[in-house]
């Protein structure tokens, strides 16, 4: 015993080259030739990383060759801090992050959400997210084992594919704690629109729990408009935060109201403090209220001197609790950047503290700025994903550097749906954002499905279009839209 898993995604071959076959391959590499494994279906696939990825001398085992021996033994006693399992960070760059996720922290986890959430002794959830990501192996598989609960799972795409499924299993099952990134919700919303005579028994649900990416207001007050009439309670949509770094979430909204959670704030007073504003066509950002830490954690809102700012005020989330990594494994670099002192982790998200309850405005290194005025980068893709003729949640926002100029400028990157002219909806993108925001794209860049880069989670990996963008990958595309 005594063994450390780590979980890494199923690439669609592994006789090329892609960046989940370079993310094992790197994973492999920091964790000195460790093993893999595997089911037997994919013993010969994975030996081709041999060549493929340049894997020599790899280690695989079966699981199924390993369920026939004999059991062990003498089995291991696990020390409260030594690792439980290890979880890679999404990255973009294709080299990740390697979190140590520690038996104590995964517990303080397990029963701080369980009394802040009052979760019971029988619940019974559902899952459709893949086991790479840190919520489906931690907030539920591994809660639900500790706990007792009943769990169903069910592979991603079938959900992607139909929607529909996810409602359906809630129902067959008497699900009552269930969870999706922002993304799911709108496409479940976006499934009920084109399928209005459906109908579904919802009523056991506790929590929808959202969480995983930016959680923003026009989506979960159209995905709740949608299934509030199949017995869903307002307050069942459970915004959270959370970070592998942290064992996953650890603030929770257990109230959530429609009225009350979405909160908007002026835009001329986001580099100060912050103006609610109510009424009236002021222009505003709105920040959805992702409540107040679970016990044994504990959160500020810091300036780049690492000082406490008061409420009200954005700077950068920091957190401190048993929950927290002791660190990086082998990466000493990453480490000195994400502690900050005094137990404090740096979690590369802003935010504000309002009433003792979190909100976050985004990560740090993808905030927009244009000449001087700041967006943020989900607020403008919620605009284009309304917009007729883009792919719904396939659309993102960042920043680039306009040769031109010398300056940033903005960019927009989004599928188009089937059929339709990429031109004419890359002229409405320039329009609704232009009128939107008061700014002109200085990119509009249409892409395939295939070629729109998101984690196995659907999390959009912004940097990576950025630097697809810089590297000149898009010209051709772009010459093409020009011609």
């Amino acid at each position: 015993g005594g063994m450390i898993p780590v979980t890494v995604a199923i690439p669609s071959s592994y006789k090329q080259k892609d960046g989940v076959v370079g993310k094992l391959y790197h994973t492999w590499k920091l964790l000195n030739g460790a093993p893999i494994l595997t089911n037997d279906h994919l013993l010969d696939s994975v030996v081709e990383l041999e060549t493929t990825a340049g894997m020599a001398g790899l280690k695989i085992l079966s699981i199924n060759e390993l369920a026939k021996r004999v059991p062990a033994s003498d089995l291991h006693e696990a020390l409260p801090d030594e690792p439980f399992f290890y979880q890679l960070t999404s990255g973009s760059t294709g080299v990740p992050k390697c979190i140590q996720e520690t038996h104590r922290s995964v517990i303080a986890h397990l029963h701080g959400s369980r009394q802040f959430c009052g979760y019971g002794d029988n619940e019974v959830t559902l899952n459709w997210l893949p086991f790479d990501h840190v919520v489906p192996i931690l907030t539920f598989h591994l809660r639900d084992v500790y706990f007792g609960y009943d769990q169903v799972h069910v592979k991603p795409d079938r959900v992607l594919a139909n929607p529909g499924i996810w409602l359906e299993l809630i129902e067959r099952y008497r699900v009552t704690l269930t969870w999706a990134p922002n993304f799911g919700f709108k496409r479940v919303s976006d499934f009920l629109k084109q399928h209005p005579g459906r109908k579904y028994d919802l009523g056991s649900i506790r929590y929808f729990m959202n969480a995983g990416e930016q959680v923003t207001g026009p989506v979960v007050k159209e995905f709740l408009h949608q299934v509030m009439p199949f017995g869903v309670k307002e307050s069942a949509m459970q915004p959270a935060f959370g970070m592998a770094e942290v064992c996953t979430c650890m603030t929770y909204t257990n109230d959530f109201s429609i009225t009350r959670s979405p909160r908007r704030f002026a835009k001329n007073s986001l580099g100060d403090v912050l103006r609610e504003v109510c009424t009236g066509n002021e222009p505003a950002s709105e920040f959805v209220d992702l409540g107040a830490p679970i016990p044994g954690v504990a959160i500020r809102i810091a300036n780049s001197r690492n000082e406490v700012v008061p409420e009200r005020v954005i700077g950068r989330l920091q957190i401190k609790g048993t929950v927290v990594t002791p660190g990086y494994l082998h990466n000493l670099d990453a480490n000195r950047e994400s502690f900050v002192g005094d137990g404090w982790f740096n979690a590369g998200d802003l935010g504000f503290i309002l009433d003792g309850r979190l909100f976050l405005t985004g990560r740090e290194k993808e905030m927009i700025v244009i000449r001087g005025a700041k967006f943020y980068c989900y607020e403008i893709e919620d605009v284009v994903n309304g917009i007729a003729g883009v792919e719904p949640t396939f659309a993102a926002a960042c920043s680039a550097a306009d040769s031109e100029t010398g300056t940033e400028m903005l960019s927009i990157f989004f599928v188009p749906k089937a059929g339709v002219d990429p031109r004419q909806v890359s002229q409405s993108i320039r329009a609704r954002v232009t009128v939107a925001f008061g700014i002109s794209p200085g990119v509009v860049v249409p892409l395939p499905r295939n070629e729109f880069p998101k984690t196995t989670s659907g999390k959009i990996q912004r940097t990576q279009l950025k630097q697809n963008l810089a590297r000149g990958l898009y010209d051709p595309i772009l010459e093409r839209l020009q011609s």
